[in-house]
């Protein structure tokens, strides 16, 4: 079913209505769908967030190859330990280059006798690694 997501008058609060299907818009003003309020669970949501985040922290602290990724300008520990869990051991790619076209990084090459074309980046393998590379990338430019 569709959530759909309004901010209430109350600052802060937000209402998720959940869409009943095969139902006229129009009769849902007469009878209002089930409305159920995030706000009451948004200092649980924030304390979890916290403990997530430190425990994350500290599992970046014990890995010496997430320390060494920390130190690329752009990538937090968070970054770090998405790149570590994307790419795994690293001496599985003798060269820079295969890591970079397992991350989809490198342009696509269309080739046909003795023209070559080369095309936009080709974007095989791990989305989140791709991201997360290119967020760091951006934080500079």
């Amino acid at each position: 079913m569709p959530l759909l997501s309004r901010q209430s008058p109350v600052e802060g609060c937000y209402v998720t209505v959940r869409l009943i299907p095969n139902v006229n818009p129009r009769t849902l003003v007469k009878n209002p769908p089930q409305i159920r309020t995030t706000s009451l669970r948004y200092p649980a949501m924030i304390s979890r967030r916290a403990l997530l985040s430190k425990q994350l922290l500290g599992l970046a602290e014990e890995d010496e190859d997430v320390k060494l990724l920390m130190t690329i300008p752009g990538i937090g520990y968070y970054s770090a330990l998405l790149v570590k869990s994307e790419i795994g051991n690293v001496d599985r790619f003798p060269f820079g280059e295969r890591l970079c076209s397992y991350a989809g990084l490198v342009p696509s090459t269309y080739a046909s006798g003795k023209a070559v074309r080369h095309g936009a980046i080709t974007k095989e393998g791990s989305r989140w690694l791709r991201w997360v590379v290119i967020q760091a990338a951006q934080t500079h430019v």
